[in-house]
């Protein structure tokens, strides 16, 4: 394989092959014959040619005229080496900038083995960037006692609001490869008034296909060691076998093991056995996930323990932002308990819920959280020790009327503030944007338009195709609105001479694959301005289309032509009455 050029690692989001004018089925000779003719056109040397010709072009056209001859050796330094140009092919520019930063070595890799790996290594890349804004994963969890207030013991007790529960964890993931992961945790939790700190490191990878491992060393007080093995029998069929091993004061070791098996039952169903043996959850457990129909999702547990036994069932619906369900427990111990949830989507990353839980055994419980990302706060709240109904009316009602307040007051405004100075921005980029690349193609017109003389003088000589005019952009798709604008539109560019250059014995091909933008010395323009959509002359597309009108042996033509649409020219159907 060729050394990958330096020009990859910063290549943008261009088409390659429109770069060069050519269709992606293209053999080696035609994108060299396409880059030589259109090197010669915009290559520095033509340039300094013009200029010491009496055409003086400033600093800025020579930088945009740099610009628009290294689009082109860029694309055909990838295009024309076959081993990168079916990376291209197969995963765009996303795989060559791949393989420039050495994330995926190519030499000898069929591409399937290659699809995998940049797939992963993609999926890698979205997690690093959701964790870039969310890490280090956090978990605070406040807990209060309030049933003093609700429930108090006898008259005398003093009503008030108790600190019951404070613990804090967090975890940072250090991505080592793409097969491997290293994970550093530590919490600090209370138990009863002594705050017991904990820190472990886990080391997880992916061994082959199938089998994958988890290894993880902590303290609590004393040292701990765990390891977990996942491997997937089959397509549908996955199991696991966790094992730790605990130390005691004296130097007791307590082993413990969970092994595990998971069945995709069918499309829309998984199942999960487990068992726990010597460990405070011991005992069995059988576990069925499903999804019913769109957003609405459900579950089912049974488990078996030594001193106890018992089944949930629960089920969550799905409506736009809002998630909300409910679930039942039946156990031994607890007797039964009912519990309701909802939970609102406030922005693409974060999300607010609350749920109560009551029971007899349970009284009434109230939990509210907040999620971003990996960073949860949770506030768990103990209302009343019984299920007192004054305790799960306030607890229902309270929160859900503080979130609206505070969402509609405070929240909302800032929100649609955000994101006003959010598309203010990009809108800012993205005309700094175009407006390089308007120069860099303007750059290119004016030194194309000898050739296109050129090129329209030898195809008058033989009655062959001329393209008296063409203009790209945001166009009236009305028959009898299809004027051609003024000069002064940003919305609409001429590429008359762009076109023509691109003629080839008189036919010209653009494959509708192809993104049109990215022809040489074509831009894509700014949209019209939504006060200027409608006129008096007609209504301006929304979409871009490319409006041709040449002659061809001596007969006028006309055609309009999508963005997606491919161009053939010429067609007898594009005659002019």
């Amino acid at each position: 394989m060729a050394e990958l050029p330096e020009s990859v690692a910063i290549a943008d989001s261009a088409d390659l092959y429109a770069c060069l004018g050519i269709s992606p089925d293209a053999s080696q000779a035609d994108i060299a014959t396409a880059y030589r003719r259109l090197s010669r056109i915009v290559h520095p040397d033509k340039r300094i040619a013009s200029s010491s010709a009496g055409d003086a072009s400033s600093s800025a056209s020579t930088d945009a005229g740099d610009a628009a001859y290294q689009r082109i050796r860029r694309a055909y330094d990838v295009l024309r080496d076959s081993e990168t140009r079916r990376i291209y092919d197969e995963f765009g520019l996303e795989g060559l900038r791949a393989l420039t930063d050495g994330a995926v070595v190519l030499r000898g890799r069929g591409v399937a083995e290659l699809r995998e790996e940049l797939v992963q290594l993609r999926r890698l890349r979205e997690e690093a960037a959701v964790m870039k804004l969310t890490q280090p994963a956090t978990q605070l969890t406040v807990g209060l006692n309030c049933s003093s207030v609700f429930s108090p013991i006898d008259e005398d007790q003093p009503k008030g609001i108790y600190l019951e529960r404070l613990s804090f964890s967090q975890n940072t993931s250090f991505i080592l490869t793409p097969k491997h992961r290293l994970v550093l945790a530590g919490s600090l939790g209370n138990m009863g008034r002594a705050y017991v700190p904990t820190v472990s490191l886990t080391m997880r990878s992916q061994l082959t296909d199938k089998l994958s491992s988890d290894v993880t060393v902590g303290l609590n007080y004393l040292p701990t060691a765990a390891g977990k093995l996942t491997y997937r029998l089959s397509p549908n069929l996955l199991a696991s076998v966790r094992a730790e091993v605990t130390s005691m004061q004296g130097g007791t070791l307590v082993p413990k093991l969970t092994p595990s098996l998971s069945c995709q039952i069918s499309p829309k169903c998984v199942g999960t056995l487990s068992y726990a043996w010597n460990s405070p959850n011991k005992g069995a457990r059988a576990e069925v996930l499903w999804q019913a129909a769109e957003g609405f999702h459900g579950k089912a547990a049974l488990f078996l323990a030594p001193n106890d036994a018992g089944g949930q069932l629960s089920c969550t619906r799905e409506v736009g932002d809002l998630r909300m369900g409910v679930s039942c427990q039946l156990t031994l111990k607890e007797l039964w308990s009912l519990r309701y949830h909802l939970a609102q989507k406030v922005s693409e990353y974060s999300e607010a819920g609350m749920s109560i839980r009551v029971g007899p055994n349970v009284g009434v419980r109230l939990k509210l959280s907040l999620s971003r990302g990996n960073q949860v706060y949770a506030m768990p709240i103990v209302l009343s020790e019984w299920m007192d109904p004054a305790a799960i009316v306030y607890g229902t009602a309270v929160p859900l009327l503080a979130y609206a307040v505070v969402y509609k007051c405070i929240y909302a405004p800032w929100l649609a503030k955000f994101q006003q100075q959010s598309r203010s921005q990009q809108s800012d980029t993205e005309a700094s944007g175009r407006a390089a690349r308007q120069a860099e193609a303007l750059s290119a017109q004016s030194l194309m338009r000898q050739s296109a003389q050129n090129s329209r003088e030898s195809e008058r000589s033989r009655g062959g195709l001329i393209i008296d005019r063409a203009v790209y952009g945001y166009l009236a798709t009305n028959e009898a609105d299809q004027q051609l604008p003024s000069d002064s539109s940003s919305s609409v560019i001429d590429v008359t001479d762009c076109l023509q250059i691109l003629v080839d014995q008189s036919h010209l091909e653009i494959p509708a694959s192809l993104t049109k933008a990215d022809l040489p010395g074509f831009y894509d323009p700014a949209p019209p301005p939504s006060s200027s959509t409608s006129s008096s002359t007609g209504a301006a597309s929304d979409t871009r289309h490319l409006l041709i009108r040449y002659t061809f042996n001596g007969t006028a033509h006309s055609v309009l032509l999508g963005d997606g649409d491919s161009v053939r020219l010429p067609q007898r159907r594009h005659a002019v009455a």
